[in-house]
């Protein structure tokens, strides 16, 4: 068996790119956020894992209750596998308390459907974890999008500014408006 770990030898020697996202609760930064103008809105981030103790964590606050979904994929997914990244995705309160999370085995993209959230700051995180199925965790990195929908009233961010694609797609210090779901 061969324990030699290619990773850590190649990055002690070139170094490892600066992480893109926070590493916990802390750092987290947020995600771009687009109100739907029909009581929900979207947000979507994306990022690298680039090595094996490397998390990424992104921050939502939420105003008012409501429904969560999320979504985050590999780049490069198809159906099951077909690249290296094997996400494990939780959602955190503002406490840090495991709120939902999901890392199924048979596949390398992880879902929350209907989470329902109260008023509050959560976070988003995304591990590479392998499947015992494949593989060990050694070689889970790459490149990964996160998506979701949220009916939880207003939702305010807090990171950098950055240019919008629509005037309804807003970050940083911006507020997005939505309905509660019914």
């Amino acid at each position: 068996t061969n324990t030699e770990d290619d990773y850590q030898i190649i990055g002690g020697q070139t170094g490892f790119s600066q992480d893109e996202a926070g590493a916990d609760a802390a750092t987290a930064v947020g995600m771009t956020v687009t109100d739907n103008q029909d009581g929900t809105f979207s947000f979507a981030a994306k990022g690298v894992i680039g090595h094996r103790n490397d998390k990424d964590w992104f921050r939502l606050n939420f105003e008012t209750s409501g429904i969560v979904d999320i979504f985050a994929v590999p780049y490069y997914y198809t159906q099951g596998f077909g690249n290296n990244l094997d996400i494990k995705l939780t959602l955190y309160d503002g406490s840090s308390n495991i709120v939902a999370q999901h890392s199924p085995g048979d596949t390398a993209h992880a879902s929350l459907i209907g989470v329902s959230v109260s008023p509050g700051t959560y976070y988003v995180e995304i591990d590479g974890v392998g499947s015992p199925v494949v593989s060990s965790d050694y070689g889970s990195m790459g490149h990964y999008r996160i998506n979701g929908d949220a009916s939880a009233g207003t939702v305010t961010q807090d990171t950098t500014t950055e240019a919008t694609q629509s005037p309804t797609t807003t970050t940083a210090d911006r507020k997005t408006s939505c309905r509660e779901r019914v």
